[in-house]
C-alpha cells in the first residue's frame, strides 16, 4: 500500500462507490489515503528547526478535507446514478409501450389479414353466383325468345284461324240464305 498515490487512492474509491462494492472498502481506501497523505504532509510541513507541526492535528485537518471531497463526489455520483437508474426506468416504460403496441399492431394485422382472406372468399363466391345468374338470366332470355316466337306464330294461326272462321261463317249464312 506504500505505492499508492492519493490519485490513485481517489480513483479507486469512485470505482468501489461505482461498483457499489460496500463501506469496507471506502473506509479502507480513506485510511489508505490518510496514512500515505499524512506521511507526505508531516514530512513538507516540519522546519528547519526540526520542530513538527502537531502530526495528529494536520492529519485530521486533511482527513476532514478528503472525507469532503469524497462526499461531494458520493453525491454527485449518487446524483448521476439516479438520474441513470431514472432514464433506464423510463427507456423500460418506452420499451413495455412499444412491445404491447407491437403486439397490439401485429394482432390487428393478422385480423384485418383474415378478414381480407374472408372477403375476397366471399367475393370468389359472390362473383360465381353472379355468373351462374348471368347464365340462368342466358337461359331464360333464350327461353323467353322461343316463347315469344311460339306465341307470334299462335297468335298468327288463331289470327287465321279467326279469319278462316269468319269466312266460313260467312260462307255458311250465304248457304243457308239459299244461295
Amino acid at each position: 500500500m506504500d505505492g499508492i498515490t492519493g490519485t490513485q487512492a481517489a480513483i479507486a474509491a469512485i470505482v468501489s462507490i461505482l461498483s457499489l462494492v460496500g463501506v469496507g472498502k471506502i473506509i479502507e481506501l480513506l485510511l489508505t489515503r490518510f496514512w500515505s497523505g499524512r506521511d507526505r504532509r508531516t514530512a513538507a510541513h516540519e522546519t528547519n528547526e526540526g520542530k513538527m507541526i502537531d502530526a495528529d492535528q494536520l492529519a485530521l485537518k486533511i482527513l476532514h478535507e478528503d472525507l469532503r471531497e469524497l462526499k461531494g463526489r458520493v453525491d454527485k455520483l449518487t446524483s448521476d446514478l439516479a438520474a441513470v437508474r431514472d432514464e433506464r426506468a423510463q427507456l423500460q416504460a418506452e420499451n413495455t409501450i412499444l412491445r404491447n403496441t407491437e403486439k397490439l399492431l401485429k394482432e390487428r394485422v393478422d385480423k384485418q389479414g383474415k378478414r381480407i382472406e374472408k372477403l375476397e372468399s366471399d367475393l370468389e363466391d359472390t362473383k360465381t353466383l353472379l355468373n351462374e345468374a348471368k347464365f340462368a338470366i342466358s337461359s331464360r332470355d333464350k327461353e323467353l325468345t322461343t316463347l315469344r316466337s311460339e306465341l307470334n306464330l299462335t297468335t298468327r294461326d288463331l289470327l287465321d284461324l279467326k279469319r278462316q272462321y269468319t269466312e266460313l261463317e260467312a260462307a255458311t249464312a250465304v248457304h243457308n240464305s239459299g244461295g
